[in-house]
């Protein structure tokens, strides 16, 4: 049985962003570019962009990250709705 949802639908959106501590920023990139060998897109002083399958995975460095964290982005049919929804 499927729920039924109401309000806003939600959808991932094509973007991915790792944003990582500038100590381990360079092993990072080597590790998507050398051992997994995806194709890079753009890259900038603290930051690039891999193509991820049909994704883009975006790598920035942040000074001061004690730990790597993901975004994901989100797409909506409801963008007036989906501010009321913040956790």
């Amino acid at each position: 049985m499927v729920a039924k949802l109401e309000g806003p639908q939600f959808s991932g959106g094509a973007n991915i962003a790792i944003k990582c501590p500038s100590h381990i920023y360079e092993q990072t990139i080597a590790f998507y570019r050398d051992t997994l060998g995806l194709p890079l897109i753009e890259e900038e002083k603290d930051g690039c962009i891999f193509q991820f399958g049909p994704n883009r995975l975006w790598i920035d460095s942040v000074p001061n990250l004690s730990h790597p964290d993901v975004w994901l982005e989100l797409e909506t049919n409801d963008t007036e709705a989906s501010p009321r929804l913040t956790v």
